[in-house]
């Protein structure tokens, strides 16, 4: 339930900006991720509001930077907010209390404090430049339109919530993300036919 979220800039492509909505969660590291046009707030928002479903589960925390489409921590069009304190009133943050979340903000210039994030986009930045030139576009993005580049990073987010990982001890984000206790343990599982608690023949039961 605690979420880093971030926005990354990709290369211009037809003349026209895209930005990549990135949001993983800690534990299992999911991630869920939407290609957009616009940084604005209420389209961040927006993605926002889409997490909570894309997850399935409770979010209770969820830590960005201070860039703008996040807070308004430093806006300088608002006097009577409070220095250096997030307004309560920011299209993000009225998200976050409709949804009873915690909405956490790094430290400044520390980008580190949001680390896994930058991690998950370092690692979509180099397989968008390893990929090979398409078609007659010999340029730095590599792709011919924006519906090519945003297939292909679905496809990669896809791929890697299906893929092992050794943090999470060899098993891949969406085994964690539905894998609950039941599958380990008796924990959560109702017996079928009558079969004696520890009989193989038992199946999960989700509420």
């Amino acid at each position: 339930g605690f979420v880093h979220i971030d926005l990354k800039h990709l290369l211009r492509l037809e003349g026209h900006p895209s930005y990549v909505f990135v949001a993983i969660e800690r534990m299992t590291r999911f991630v869920h991720v939407e290609i957009i046009e616009k940084r604005e707030a209420q389209t961040i928002a927006g993605c926002l509001a889409r997490v909570f479903d894309a997850f399935g589960y409770p979010v209770h925390t969820i830590l960005t930077d201070n860039g703008s489409e996040f807070t308004d921590r430093f806006a300088v069009d608002m006097k009577e907010k409070p220095h250096d304190k997030p307004s309560s009133r920011h299209a993000f943050d009225r998200v976050c209390a409709e949804h009873n979340v915690e909405h956490r903000l790094a430290k400044p210039f520390h980008p580190q404090t949001n680390g896994m994030v930058e991690r998950f986009n370092r690692r979509l930045a180099e397989t968008l430049r390893t990929h090979p030139p398409a078609g007659t576009n010999r340029g730095r993005n590599k792709f011919v339109n924006h519906k090519q580049r945003n297939a292909f990073l679905v496809n990669f987010v896809d791929a890697y919530n299906a893929t092992r990982l050794r943090c999470l001890e060899y098993k891949a984000p969406l085994e964690m993300l539905h894998n609950q206790a039941e599958y380990n343990t008796f924990a959560g599982v109702t017996r079928r036919d009558g079969a004696a608690k520890g009989s193989p023949d038992v199946r999960p039961h989700h509420a």
